[in-house]
């Protein structure tokens, strides 16, 4: 088993941490981070952390179902909120910044502009898109020294901490792979769904349970706690189930590294050679009308999309005994049909089978 060694100028200054989103994970992290400052700074730690939160939303009556705030507060932006209470409890200096991360944003370590600063970014966010914001400003000319990602659906969820490709992390064979880079489809927009925020309390509580996001949000901490504490982990991030109780880790292991990119790029080029990404949907549509055939063997023909050079033969039990086909996309036809005739292939010992339904396939135009 490998480890990692945090990164030793993050234990000889102020560790300046960036919270991107304070919704329901965010705002637990938030409120968790004061007590990783008071156990830096009671181990020795010169400065401890400074934490700056970004979020650009306002308080709505819906937040007030599972984050930590009053109805008083409903309008008022999230960040600000809640830094403002954390500064005032603990007597810290923390900033909030209520406005969302920009695109083309860039991260750094030291102060450049309107730029931000941070060695640690902690992302909260909820939607793909967000999180590719959060890749680009970490990437390439930043100087981060980590990302923290979590995200969770209804019930389950997951928190990686990574070391992204940038000016600072250089490729190396221990360097912490970032969520990106082992699970690719998290910063893949497409895959949003609509986004929309729930417009009750009962819809709230429906898209998420109430405590997915904490169990989330002190496993990320604990982790953080330990490099700090100790200066090393043997893994960088875990995976919980709250339907089952089952949680595991994502250990340091170049090879396990390996495998995850070897099967996305796999899931890659299947997708990417699939035509017209509709083969599931056209196994779906034969098993569906073949299951149905006997109650439709009084119709001649039926609508079917149209494959080349296909032929399908179906038994007298209604299933089909063989099926060839080399399926066009779904876009790249009109509505075709297929015409019955009653003719099934010659048995093997040569007698004839009860005549039932032969499927031939032809490209036929609808007629008017």
């Amino acid at each position: 088993m490998e480890i990692h060694r945090i990164h030793p100028e993050l234990l000889q200054r102020q560790v300046r941490v960036l919270v991107v989103g304070c919704g329901g994970t965010g705002s637990a992290v938030v409120a968790g981070l004061p007590y990783l400052h008071q156990l830096l700074v009671a181990h020795g730690h010169p400065g401890g952390l400074h934490v700056t939160v970004v979020d650009g939303d306002a308080i709505s009556p819906t937040n007030c179902v599972r984050q930590p705030f009053a109805r008083s507060e409903i309008g008022l932006n999230k960040a600000v909120v809640l830094v403002n209470r954390i500064n005032l409890f603990w007597g810290l200096k923390w900033d909030a910044v209520p406005a969302h991360l920009r695109t083309g944003t860039f991260i750094s370590r030291s102060y450049s502009g309107d730029d931000l600063r941070a060695h640690i970014v902690v992302g909260c966010v909820d939607t793909r898109a967000a999180r590719a914001t959060i890749r680009d400003a970490v990437g390439k000319w930043s100087t981060a020294s980590y990302w923290l990602d979590l995200g969770n659906n209804a019930d389950s969820g997951q928190f990686i901490l990574g070391e992204p490709l940038n000016e600072r992390n250089r490729r190396s064979r221990l360097r912490l792979r970032s969520a990106d880079e082992l699970y690719p489809e998290i910063v893949d927009p497409g895959l949003d769904d609509d986004g929309q925020p729930s417009c009750s309390a009962a819809a709230a509580l429906e898209r998420q349970e109430p405590f997915i996001n904490s169990t989330l949000a002190q496993h990320a901490l604990a982790l953080l706690a330990r490099l700090f504490r100790y200066g090393t982990v043997c893994y960088h991030g875990g995976f919980i189930n709250l339907s089952t109780g089952i949680g595991s880790r994502l250990p340091v292991d170049a090879s396990l590294w390996r495998r995850l990119r070897r099967r996305c790029k796999s899931e890659k080029i299947e997708r990417r050679t699939t035509p017209g990404n509709h083969v599931l949907s056209h196994l779906l549509q034969f098993l569906t009308t073949f299951i149905y055939a006997p109650a439709m063997q009084h119709r001649r023909r039926f609508l079917w999309p149209k494959p080349a050079n296909s032929r399908v033969f179906v038994g007298s039990s209604g299933w089909p005994l063989a099926f060839c086909s080399s399926w066009q996309p779904w876009e790249a036809h009109s509505t075709s049909l297929f015409t019955f005739s009653t003719t099934e292939p010659a048995a093997p010992n040569g007698t004839s089978p009860t005549s039932k339904v032969q499927a031939i396939a032809r490209s036929n135009s609808l007629p008017s």
